[in-house]
């Protein structure tokens, strides 16, 4: 019980700590000394030791020895490589920070560009499509919107979204035994509309970023359009070229 009490309080003083940093310290800043942040956040200093190792742990914060603890000038800042596929909450959780999902939906996907994407995933008319959403937030901030389109039929087999529960990668193989492979992705600048601005908690015409990606099995046949809206400065992308 004391071990839980004190990792309770350790978790506390962090999320205290990651406040601060993201509303009252600046990138490169220098955190007060451990003695005045302890009184400031009515904790040990002990506990505040603890919090603070695992923020450097994480690369929120870096210390300068002989200098002091200083926030990390890309705290914040996710970034992933677009020529990896993995899912999205193992690249916010590999960036030290907390994952979670908000805002999960699905329905039958009957709008505006049902025909576009059925001729991206080569689909016959017959077969419906699962649209399925979501947010998903880093430190309890809003990082990535997705929109996910897929076949209600796999290999014979019923989609049941209901079954969804973290990332579509894990929830394809887990239910409908298929493994993507490969992504052709598309990246655009559009502006945020009523829509994405709700989901993403930014004002209507911020300029963000826009993927289309089209998922592919091993035997080069598209199983998925996905559609992501994400925040430029809290998401970044690279690509490695080679000659």
């Amino acid at each position: 019980m004391e071990t839980l009490s004190r990792e309770k309080r350790v978790n506390a003083a962090r999320a205290s700590l990651v406040h601060a940093i993201r509303h009252t310290f600046k990138p490169g800043e220098c955190l007060p000394s451990e003695r005045e942040l302890a009184e400031k956040l009515g904790i040990s200093r002990n506990t505040l030791r603890e919090a603070l190792e695992t923020l450097r742990a994480s690369g929120i914060l870096l210390r300068r020895w002989g200098l002091g603890t200083f926030v990390n000038a890309n705290v914040g800042l996710i970034e992933t490589s677009l020529s990896e596929l993995k899912p999205i909450p193992d690249i916010i959780s590999a960036s030290g920070q907390q994952c979670d999902m908000a805002g999960f939906a699905y329905r039958k996907c009957d709008g505006e560009g049902e025909a576009a994407i059925r001729k991206c995933l080569q689909l016959d008319a017959p077969v419906e499509l699962w649209e399925l959403e979501r947010v998903y937030l880093a430190d309890g901030e809003p990082v990535i919107y997705l929109r996910d389109y897929l076949p209600s039929l796999i290999d014979g087999l019923a989609v049941d979204p209901a079954l969804f529960k973290r990332d579509m990668l894990s929830f394809l193989e887990e239910q409908c035994h298929v493994r993507l492979e490969y992504t052709i992705t598309f990246v655009e600048p559009v502006l945020a509309d009523e829509t994405i601005g709700n989901r993403l908690s930014i004002a209507i015409g911020t300029p963000i970023l826009l993927t289309r990606q089209i998922a592919y099995t091993e035997e080069g046949v598209p199983l998925l359009y996905t559609e992501g809206y994400q925040s430029t400065d809290k998401l970044s992308f690279h690509i490695v070229r080679r000659r």
